[in-house]
């Protein structure tokens, strides 16, 4: 079965001016292992396509599309310049009439106005051929519910937990400390915070996007990985912590079996870990503050057995949902 499976985490090589972030890589890994674990489609064959890449998706043999995370922007870049195009994705999909999931919705809403008299039809048309929709946080269920109309949306743990079964790398040790900072805000915030967590750890920082790297490094003055490749991810996995303002990288951790503890900035990114026990501190100073620089008893380390629990209820909830959907939307009609 032939699925055209659209994501953020795809084509980084081929627009490299683009703001890529793995944190999209990771939701997109996580919804295919949710798709084949729930078993809803017999032997899927993924297509992977860029929302990045204009295409003309009609040309394609396909039976279903995914959509692996929440569809934004209706500009797309058209060359390795600074040329754009208006593309709306949302209007291709819905013009190709086959079944259509979009799974681990965000709360980007850069373009998915479907509200306004204009996109109307193209509403209509998604409303027709969606079969279940889920989304991670309390406001983009809102909002889909009001702009779709729907009963066929729900909110569930972003698939992005599963992204690390999926991956599966080989891991022979662990030892390093890692930690993720943001690198365009509260820069002597965060050099005190890495100076201070390097008097006691191994630390490796890492960056999700490709474009603040460079300026983090700077920051630093440090090395700073990047998560490109599937095999980049194996660092999570030798880590003994992660220390994170990027929610992705605290849940493919979770998923990991790595302890983690989430740096949190928004209250939308708390919405989406209440479901997982996942703990977090409201800012860096929360830490500075302390005495000592150990912070395990912060840590979410909850045991595996119950992050094995969660995955698989999600997993079983899924493929219910997605079984029931026709009743579903009876019931909301």
């Amino acid at each position: 079965m032939n699925i055209l499976f659209l994501t953020s985490g795809i084509g980084a090589e081929l627009h490299p001016h683009y703001n890529y972030n793995s944190g999209d890589m990771i939701i997109g890994k996580g919804v295919k292992q949710l798709i084949l674990k729930s078993d809803i489609y017999s032997d899927p064959n993924f297509i992977d396509i860029s929302r990045f890449v204009p295409k003309d998706y009609s040309t394609l043999d396909i039976d279903a599309v995914v959509y692996a995370g929440m569809p934004q922007y209706s500009k797309v870049p058209l060359d390795r310049g600074e040329k754009w195009i208006m593309y709306d994705i949302h209007r291709e999909i819905a013009k190709l009439n086959k079944e259509y999931l979009m799974i681990s919705g965000g709360s980007g809403f850069s373009s998915i106005d479907l509200c306004n008299n204009e996109n109307k039809e193209t509403a209509e048309l998604l409303n027709r051929i969606t079969r279940v929709i889920t989304t991670r946080d309390s406001q983009s269920y809102d909002y889909l519910r009001a702009t779709l109309g729907t009963g066929n949306i729900v909110k569930q743990p972003c698939a992005s937990i599963l992204a690390a079964d999926y991956i599966n790398p080989t891991v022979k040790n662990t030892h390093s400390y890692l930690i993720y900072t943001p690198s365009t805000s509260r820069k002597e915030e965060v050099k005190k915070f890495y100076k201070k967590l390097c008097r006691e750890y191994n630390v490796v920082v890492v960056e999700h996007s490709l474009s603040k790297a460079k300026e983090l490094e700077t920051t630093l003055n440090v090395p700073v990985k990047t998560l490109i490749k599937p095999e980049d991810f194996i660092i999570y996995h030798q880590a003994h912590t992660v220390i994170s303002h990027r929610l992705h990288g605290i849940l493919y951790s979770w998923g990991a079996g790595v302890p983690n503890l989430l740096h949190q900035t928004t209250d939308l990114r708390a919405s989406a870990l209440l479901p997982l026990e996942i703990k977090s501190v409201p800012n860096f100073e929360y830490i500075l503050r302390s005495k000592s620089t150990r912070v395990e008893e912060l840590l979410t380390n909850s045991l595996l057995d119950f992050r094995q629990e969660i995955k698989q209820k999600l997993i079983d909830e899924f493929r219910w949902r997605y079984d029931n959907a026709v009743q579903f939307k009876k019931e909301y009609a």
